[in-house]
């Protein structure tokens, strides 16, 4: 079994933080991701208080803030794609 020079099995166990890094790099510079984090930290303080009014609007804004912030970073993303397929 032959091994590409650039294939290492160390080389693995690297890429795993960088994808992390990647990740919240997209995190930072994307204003539809922060958006969608907000929505996602609004639903585990919902959760977190469990009863009262509180509780059941934080989740609902949540999920549309998630909703909105994908949505949005999706469609920017993909309509700076164009026609390249």
């Amino acid at each position: 079994m032959a091994v590409d020079a650039d294939e290492s099995p160390s080389s693995d166990s690297h890429d795993s933080p960088q994808r992390s890094l990647t990740a919240l790099g997209s995190l930072r510079s994307a204003f539809s991701l922060q958006i969608a984090a907000l929505g996602a930290v609004f639903i585990a303080i919902g959760f977190a208080l469990n009863t009262g009014v509180w509780a059941g609007m934080l989740p609902i804004w949540g999920f549309a803030l998630v909703l909105i912030g994908v949505g949005a970073y999706a469609f920017t993303h993909l309509s700076q794609r164009g026609t390249k397929g």
